[in-house]
């Protein structure tokens, strides 16, 4: 399947494009289902959790560090407007618009205008877990490319919240988000800097559901594996 990658930014911003209002709810799923074709990404339902709802949707995004492989996540640091948790560490989603087919569908728009997303989708989304009125989604990006967002309000400066991220922060191409490290996002002080209600506890289960997509162990389980492999002597560190 063609990655949109090969078809470069300016095309992918080309067809990014939004379609006229006039074609309706359809209008949401051509572009999802343009996105997932183009980026020849790693979406099946045999991947989701439950089947998507007509509901809100939010996305847990990784990617690998360049340095050692681990995943850091994006997150967002939402504008210090907002009537709701303004200032606050979010991931990236959402409210359901009448027009989307179903909440992937609304997690790709919502992407999409928050962060500019054109490519690089490798797996995702993925459904992996339900709330009242909201589909959590899983996504792994690889070498993605962001265009200007829609809008810049939903968001704050992240520069403003990097002194009290943890080492290894990174800004991300996207106004408003950063990539930080899975591993340390507990060094994160909530009395200093606040984050969304049980945000570390949906990136858990979200990385948690990547690995097995990928079918690989976690590290508490890669760690039992060498000690398992060291004590039978087939650790090929040993060697």
């Amino acid at each position: 399947m063609t990655s949109v990658s090969v078809l470069g930014p300016r095309r992918v911003r080309h067809l990014l494009q939004p379609m006229p209002r006039q074609i309706g709810r359809h209008r949401s799923r051509l572009c999802s289902l343009c996105l997932l074709a183009l980026f020849g990404a790693r979406c099946s339902t045999a991947f989701d959790f439950k089947p998507p709802r007509q509901a809100n949707g939010q996305a847990v995004i990784f990617r690998r560090g360049q340095e050692d492989g681990k995943f850091e996540v994006l997150v967002q640091r939402r504008a210090d407007s907002k009537k709701i948790m303004p200032g606050h560490l979010g991931t990236v989603g959402g409210k359901a618009d009448e027009e989307d087919e179903d909440s992937r569908a609304t997690v790709l728009r919502e992407v999409r205008e928050e962060t500019g997303l054109m490519d690089g989708i490798e797996v995702g989304p993925a459904k992996f877990a339900e709330g009242a009125s909201v589909d959590w989604y899983v996504m792994l990006l690889h070498e993605a490319h962001f265009a200007p967002a829609k809008t810049e309000l939903e968001c704050g400066d992240i520069a403003d919240a990097l002194p009290l991220l943890p080492k290894g922060t990174i800004p991300a191409d996207c106004f408003g988000h950063a990539w930080v490290p899975v591993d340390r996002l507990h060094q994160i002080d909530e009395s200093r800097q606040p984050m969304m209600g049980g945000m570390l506890q949906k990136i858990g289960q979200g990385v948690t559901h990547l690995r097995r997509i990928l079918k690989e162990p976690s590290p508490r389980e890669a760690a039992q594996n060498r000690v398992e492999a060291a004590a039978t002597g087939n650790d090929p560190a040993a060697t």
